[in-house]
This record gives C-alpha cells, sequence and structure tokens, in this order.
C-alpha cells in the first residue's frame, strides 16, 4: 500500500474545519480518503506527529466502527498524509433529519458505544467525538467514528469548531483526560439523536459536569439503558446498605467486622467522613457508595501537598502585571505534567480515592487561573 503514487489520481477536495484536508481519491477502481494537513500546518513538526499518533492509533485498534487505515503516505502531492477508506456515508446530523425509528436511533447509539468500547480498551480515548464525527454508511447504517483526538493533541494549539461537546474537564485543562470525556460527548449525542424520553436518566448522568458523576466506562452505561445501574431499587438497595453499616458502627459491629478481617486487611481504614472532601462526598455514583468507608489516601494530605507545589509553579506568573500567550501554555505543560507525577506517586487508588483527589487538584487549580493576570 506504501507504494499507491496519488499523482495522476482523479480528486476533489471535501469541505473540512481544523488543521485537516480531506482528499477523495479515486485510484485504480478504488476510492480512498486522504487526510492531509493544511499548507499552513503542513511543514510544521508537531502537526505532522499529530497525523502520525492518530494513524497509529487508529491501526492499532482495528476496529468495524473505525475507518480501515491502509498507509501513511510521508510524501504524495497534499503533503504527509493518512490513506483510509471511503466511507459512502452521511453525518449523524444528517442521519437525525431523515427521522428514523426509536429503535434504528439506539441502534446507532450502541454501535458509537462499541466504537468507543474498543478505543478504551487500548487506554485511549476519542476525545473529539461529535455529530460531523459519526458517519453512518448508506447501505446497512453501519457507524464508523473518525477524526480520533491523540492525547498528543493536548500539548499543541489546534482550533476547533465546537466545544459543545467537549467535557468541562477538556476545557479546564486540568486533570487527564479518561474515558468519562468520551461518555459526557456521548450522551449529548444521544440527547440530539431524541433518546432523552427512553434512556432520560442514563443520558442525565452521562452528561454530568462532575466526571464522578458519570458512568465509569461504557460497560457500565451499558448496562444502566439495558435496566441495571440506573435503577431506582438498586440505589434505593445502596441506600440501605449504606444506612445498615452505619448501624453496626456505631453499636460496635465494627469491632466484630474487624475480628473476621484477613491478615492481609489493611491497618488503617479511614471510617471518618470528615477524612474526605466534603464536595467529593456529594459528587459520589451509585458504584462509590461502598467505597467510601475504606478509603485509604489521606486526602487532607494530599491537599495539601498538591497547592504547596501548584503554588510554586503559578507564582513566576501570578507577580507579572501581564501574561504572554507562551508563558502560560508552559505553565499549562507544567501543571498537567505535575498532575501526571501526583497520580503515579500515589499509585492504586479506588475510584472514590481518584475522585477525591481530581476534586482537590482541579478545584485549586481553578482557584489560581481565576488570580491569573490578563494576557
Amino acid at each position: 500500500m506504501t507504494t499507491l503514487n496519488f499523482t495522476t489520481a482523479k480528486c476533489i477536495e471535501l469541505p473540512a474545519q481544523g488543521v485537516y484536508r480531506i482528499i477523495k481519491c479515486a485510484y485504480e477502481g478504488k476510492t480512498y480518503i486522504l487526510k492531509c494537513l493544511k499548507p499552513a500546518y503542513a511543514d510544521k513538526r508537531a502537526y505532522r506527529l499529530l497525523l502520525k499518533r492518530e494513524y497509529e492509533a487508529v491501526k492499532r485498534i482495528d476496529n468495524p466502527c473505525l475507518p480501515n487505515v491502509h498507509a501513511l503516505l510521508d510524501e504524495s502531492p497534499y503533503g504527509p498524509c493518512i490513506v483510509e477508506e471511503y466511507v459512502d456515508g452521511r453525518s449523524l446530523t444528517a442521519y437525525i433529519a431523515e427521522r428514523h425509528t426509536t429503535a434504528e436511533l439506539e441502534a446507532v447509539a450502541r454501535q458509537i458505544m462499541d466504537g468507543l468500547r474498543a478505543i478504551h480498551a487500548h487506554c485511549l480515548q476519542h476525545r473529539n467525538l461529535k455529530p460531523s464525527n459519526v458517519l453512518i454508511t448508506r447501505q446497512g447504517d453501519q457507524v464508523r467514528l473518525i477524526d480520533l483526538w491523540p492525547a498528543y493533541a493536548d500539548e499543541i494549539q489546534v482550533p476547533r469548531a465546537s466545544t459543545r461537546y467537549l467535557a468541562p474537564e477538556q476545557k479546564d485543562e486540568t486533570v487527564a483526560i479518561d474515558a468519562r470525556a468520551d461518555i459526557f460527548a456521548l450522551g449529548m449525542l444521544m440527547r440530539d439523536m431524541g433518546l432523552s424520553d427512553v434512556f432520560g436518566r442514563v443520558i442525565d448522568r452521562a452528561c454530568s459536569m462532575g466526571r464522578s458523576d458519570r458512568y465509569i466506562d461504557i460497560d457500565a452505561m451499558e448496562q444502566a439503558i439495558d435496566g441495571g445501574s440506573s435503577g431506582r431499587g438498586r440505589r434505593l438497595l445502596l441506600w440501605a446498605a449504606g444506612i445498615l453499616v452505619v448501624v453496626i458502627i456505631g453499636v460496635g459491629g465494627y469491632a466484630l467486622l474487624g475480628n473476621g478481617a484477613s491478615d492481609n486487611a489493611p491497618s488503617a481504614v479511614v471510617t471518618d467522613t470528615e477524612a474526605v472532601a466534603p464536595d467529593t462526598l456529594t459528587r459520589q455514583t451509585d458504584t462509590d457508595v461502598a467505597a467510601t468507608s475504606t478509603i485509604q489516601v489521606d486526602i487532607e494530605s494530599v491537599r495539601r501537598t498538591l497547592q504547596a507545589r501548584l503554588d510554586a509553579i503559578y507564582s513566576p506568573c501570578l507577580t507579572a502585571d501581564t501574561l504572554q500567550a507562551e508563558t502560560r501554555k508552559a505553565m499549562r505543560k507544567q501543571v498537567k505534567g505535575y498532575y501526571k507525577e501526583l497520580i503515579q506517586t500515589l499509585g492504586t487508588m479506588t475510584q472514590a480515592e481518584r475522585d477525591a483527589v481530581d476534586q482537590a487538584f482541579g478545584d485549586y487549580v481553578k482557584q489560581k487561573n481565576a488570580q491569573l493576570p490578563p494576557l
């Protein structure tokens, strides 16, 4: 495939926003899409690397819900480009306008879930899920998720046509992005599809502004759609179980439970809810309720440590009269680097612990950002 030569191929350029050019080419009886960089970006190493990272990610996933990628050409009439299959389809927006049945719309939503599940299984996220990046074939209504956004894109300035489908943490750039950012976008798409009447509670939770309020992964969201974890009965059961635990502890049951613990059980278990930030407690999901009584991370100690480190990172910028764009970009990079360092230092955590750390980190970053001088 790398020997393809599109110099003499019949090609037309399709409308495209952002940094990419999309070229449709007929070559030796087949139709391909060349995904290239616009001239303003084609000679810049950072954007060429972005193109390469996207190719590597999609090639590795190899799932029917993503387009087939055939090659990454370093040289072509249009510069470096990804050669991928041509999808004879329409965008999700156009598909919705065709007024399909609820069952047909749900089938499309589940295909989007399958595609995201495959992406997440490779420890990646789509990061750019929106109606124009969901193609549906004209034959068979098969979904193709396009324009997957590698994590590397966070390090460079890439214009976005729309931010409506971006999770709040993607806009704030305060914490590392995980699968819950894609779940937010999926919830927004399902609202656009008119599925709120059928899956209203599930969609509302998926679209929660706080990421710890969303489903932890696609499987959990799909189980809720199928009548699982989002059901009223399950929430009542968890609530009742929580009350029972409190009662047991109150009457001395804690000692009884302790006598039955294994020798490998943690020696210190935090049961005082004051050890967890109040905001974190109010933002927990159903699946986190049971974890609140076994939190091992000393959140207040972590909070003091991260605040001191962030103070040092922000200090040079806070003392300036004005802030240059490059200086702010460098500072944000330091903040992201420290977040990754912090998570690695803390090691394995429960989801409740991770959410509490993320909340403490994000809240303090927002506080420091509000103190920055104007650009």
